[in-house]
């Protein structure tokens, strides 16, 4: 039967057109009722192909917008009360920044971060290629934190980039657990101050009250500047080794350069070692402001061991007067004899109102410390080499040591961000294997695991390893001959220092669950 043909059972109805049914031949008016029929079935199917059409057309519409996805609330509320963004290798711009869904750090970083004060942008391991700038900016009760994992080594490498590791503006913002460094082997330059020999800084600061907490900075041009604009900032627990560069057959390049007018600047419990120059550089012309800036707890050696003389560990002085530098509990130390080295307070314009107690400045054979042009207190400190320095009749209250010294003196800084990291300084005078160590001040708890690392060798195995007990002392061995190489076209490898000083990192690790 087809569509047009009624039921056997129906009537059919005239047609419209249709003749009347009593003066028209019956078979014309079968014939025209049935291409009545044909006519309205044909105009039913015509009329629900054209809806068919416009179903599609309208799904096929709404398809191609581009779909809304709604914006996810954000990651987990960190213990400070901020939120948590994450960063991964692989991130991209437009992530919300969830652990599934990472930013990439140089988004992150930027005035389009999605972290605002109080906030914490985690960031996972691997290595970070390139330079990067921040504009992060917190406020001084709610800094922004940007932090590696712990755990997951975090790497930023400069190598393609003649940039520094970290440019930073904003401010208040904290910067913590990073490895910063550059493989290019190009270490020479023809120009004295060359600023594009092949690698920049670590770190620039030009932002107030940053903080930049247990990073390790090597083979870049200088390690760390924390410049005047930097006010009231800190560098805490860093390792910060082999930087610098040689130009005109001169090193170039130090482990931090600092300046500061305002406020103050903290540089505390720090480690910096080998490099081209000098370990920390406080130091500006007469146009530039040496002021407040205080040195606690660092750890300075063989600052410029890879240039032909040693550097100074520390320096503070320049064409102004230095004002109300501080220096309390710093260590430093030079291995050999050979020509430079020494700690220079004051140097050139001076220095005012200095407080300098309890440092250990060690440089047998060599001036342990230049005092020039200063008034304050130096009192409580030794100082091991030559002491026939004038200022010696005026601060009485210090011990000289002109031969080197006999016994062992060890000193064990906890680290103020991490519970259970600490520094470990080593003066083992006697040369002894191995010494017994008393971490109960490190701040390691009762059963915890820990692995305790040479700072010369830091990413080398552990020297030793083990769970804490806060009844026994643990045996530090100080027959460690391993050295992290510097990167590049270095005039000579540095060894270790050997058994009569060392400087060891203690962190605590996760226990293992049995």
């Amino acid at each position: 039967m087809s569509v047009s043909d009624p039921p056997n059972n129906e009537t059919p109805e005239p047609g419209p057109g249709s003749a009347d049914p009593s003066t028209t031949d019956p078979a014309s008016v079968s014939d025209a009722q049935s291409r009545a029929r044909r006519m309205r079935a044909t105009w039913l199917v015509a009329f629900a192909f054209v809806l068919a059409l416009m179903a599609v057309a309208l799904g096929f519409t709404r398809r191609s917008k581009p779909v809304a996805i709604p914006t996810p609330p954000k990651a987990n509320v960190t213990k400070g009360g901020g939120l948590s963004y994450y960063v991964a290798v692989d991130g991209q711009p437009t992530s919300p920044g969830t652990p599934e869904l990472p930013l990439d750090l140089r988004t992150a970083l930027s005035p389009n971060t999605p972290a605002g004060p109080g906030d914490t942008i985690w960031v996972r391991g691997g290595t970070y290629t390139g330079a990067y700038r921040s504009e992060l900016t917190g406020t001084a009760d709610a800094p922004i934190v940007v932090r590696a994992v712990p755990g997951e080594r975090v790497v930023i490498d400069t190598t393609d980039s003649k940039g520094d590791g970290l440019f930073v503006n904003g401010g208040w913002t904290w910067y913590w657990g990073f490895e910063i460094l550059n493989t290019e082997t190009n270490r020479l330059s023809k120009a004295q101050h060359n600023l594009d020999i092949t690698r920049g800084a670590g770190v620039t600061s030009h932002a107030p009250g940053a903080k930049f907490i247990n990073l390790i900075i090597h083979d870049m041009k200088n390690g760390l500047g924390l410049w005047a604009s930097s006010t009231d900032s800190e560098v805490y627990g860093s390792l910060i080794y082999h930087n610098g560069f040689t130009a005109n057959d001169r090193g170039h390049g130090h482990g931090i350069y600092a300046q500061n007018k305002t406020g103050s600047q903290r540089i505390v419990d720090n480690i910096l070692f080998g490099g081209f120059s000098h370990g920390i550089h406080a130091y500006g012309s007469d146009a530039a402001y040496l002021n407040n800036i205080n040195l606690e707890g660092n750890v300075v050696f063989n600052s410029g061991v890879l240039d032909a003389y040693y550097h100074r560990n520390i320096l503070i002085g320049g064409g102004r007067k230095a004002e109300k530098p501080r220096l309390v509990r710093n260590y430093t130390y030079y291995s050999a004899f050979r020509r430079g080295g020494e700690n220079a307070v004051g140097y050139s314009a001076g220095c005012a109102d200095l407080y300098a107690k309890e440092n250990y400045w060690a440089h047998p054979g060599r001036y342990p410390l230049i005092l020039q042009n200063c008034d304050g207190v130096l009192e409580d400190n030794v100082m091991v080499g030559f002491v026939d320095h004038p200022f010696k009749a005026r601060y009485t209250k210090n011990t000289y040591i002109h031969e080197t010294p006999t016994g062992l003196k060890v000193v064990v800084r906890p680290n103020r961000y991490e519970p259970g990291r600490a520094n470990i300084i080593v003066y083992n005078w006697d040369q002894r294997p191995a010494v017994s160590i008393d971490l109960s001040t490190a701040g390691l708890q009762a059963g915890r695991a820990y692995v305790i690392r040479d700072a010369q060798n830091y990413s080398g195995e552990p020297i030793v390893a083990g769970t804490y007990d806060s009844e026994q002392a643990v045996q530090l061995p100080m027959t460690g001959d391993k050295a992290a190489p510097p990167g590049g076209n270095v005039p000579s490898i540095p060894a270790h220092t050997g058994r009569e000083f060392g400087v060891f990192i203690i962190e605590p690790q996760p226990n293992l669950r049995r």
